[in-house]
């Protein structure tokens, strides 16, 4: 694959940074925060799949793509795709289709840590 010049270089004219954040609550419930979990060396080989395809699909482009595991407290971000593009449009386009296909092909299990009530 071809060197991919770096997002600030002048070649790309959009960067678009999505952070996934954990939500103050679930199904109507308070949460603490979400404890994700992942078979680590599955999940990074198929974040691998995932942006080689990407760069197939839609041509090369700076990319950095970061899952957390472990326990993520409500309010905090879980998930970081950084992409950018030639143009806005494309880069978001891009940010929403890494969303989409990492949340039906990457192995990363979340565990609600609800709240008790009070």
């Amino acid at each position: 694959m071809p060197e991919i010049p770096p997002a600030d270089s002048g070649e790309w004219g959009a960067q678009v940074c999505f952070y996934g954040r954990v939500r103050d609550s679930e199904n109507g419930r308070p949460l603490r925060g979400i404890t994700y979990s992942s078979y680590d060396s599955m999940a990074l080989r198929e974040m691998e799949r995932l942006a080689a395809g990407m760069q197939v699909d839609y041509g090369p482009h700076p990319l950095r793509l970061h899952h957390r595991t472990g326990f993520v407290a409500n309010g905090d971000a879980s998930l970081l795709i950084a992409v950018a593009g030639r143009h806005s449009a494309e880069s978001f386009a891009l940010c929403a289709e890494y969303v989409r296909r990492l949340k039906i092909s990457v192995p990363v299990w979340k565990h609600p840590d609800y709240l008790e009530p009070s």
